[in-house]
């Protein structure tokens, strides 16, 4: 499954949208973390809460905390020994790999999650969003944006 969203909005402090394979809008995304904001907000073109993911107050680490729309913890996002990791109730333990300007979740050494510019004929410089099939691509979509949030927000104060 795949997605996309456009290069140049992606550092907006209101939010962004992303696009289905079709490039039709399909999902808002609402805050952002490059400006020191604190929470995203993922909504479906009805404007329905999916998820939320905000940064969780810890001293010792890194952490956002991604919830379901009623509140339920889904995924957590970490830094922990030097590499960012995204970890889910069920066990699962995906490791982030980054090269330049592209993310990678790596499931067991697999690729499950990849982010990336791409070159399209659509008139607009677009990242794509790749998600391997049957793996939760709402919740994968929302933790890969969030990552890229984080990363964006770091660069922005380094620079």
């Amino acid at each position: 499954m795949k997605f996309y969203c456009r290069i140049d909005h992606f550092k907006q402090r209101q939010g962004f949208t992303v696009k289905n394979e079709q490039f039709h809008n399909v999902y808002k995304v609402k805050g952002s973390f490059v400006y020191g904001l604190k929470r995203l907000t993922i909504k479906d073109w009805n404007d329905e809460v999916m998820f939320h993911v905000r940064k969780a107050f810890n001293l010792r680490t890194q952490r956002y905390d991604v919830k379901d729309a009623q509140g339920t913890p889904v995924a957590t996002l970490s830094y922990v020994k030097k590499e960012w990791v995204c970890d889910f109730p069920s066990g699962e333990h995906y490791t982030v790999q980054r090269e330049e300007d592209r993310l990678v979740f790596h499931l067991n050494d697999q690729p499950i999650v990849t982010f990336a510019r791409e070159d399209h004929p659509h008139p607009d410089p677009l990242y794509a969003i790749d998600i391997a099939p049957q793996r939760q691509p709402l919740l994968n979509l929302t933790c890969m944006l969030a990552m890229k949030q984080i990363m964006l927000g770091h660069r922005e104060r380094r620079a």
